[in-house]
C-alpha cells in the first residue's frame, strides 16, 4: 500500500483506533499511573516525544495521522 493509499485518522479517530487495538486481551496499565487510552493532549504529548509520528497531512486546521512506520 503506498502512502497515498493509506488510511488517515483525525486525531480523536487515532484515539479510537488506539482504543479498540487495546480492547483485546488487555488488562490495563499495572499500577493505574497511566490512562487506558490515550487522549488528544497525549497524543499530542507522544507526537511532539518522537513517539507517533507527525500528522501526514493537514487540511485547514485538522490534522491527519497515517500509519505509522515502525521499527
Amino acid at each position: 500500500m503506498t502512502r497515498s493509499q493509506e488510511p488517515l485518522w483525525t486525531i480523536d479517530e487515532l484515539g479510537s483506533e488506539a482504543a479498540e487495538a487495546l480492547a483485546f486481551d488487555y488488562d490495563g496499565p499495572p499500577n493505574d499511573r497511566v490512562r487506558d487510552v490515550p487522549d488528544r493532549r497525549t497524543i499530542r504529548y507522544y507526537t511532539t516525544l518522537g513517539m507517533i509520528d507527525r500528522a501526514a497531512e493537514i487540511r485547514g486546521r485538522t490534522a491527519y495521522y497515517a500509519m505509522g512506520r515502525g521499527t
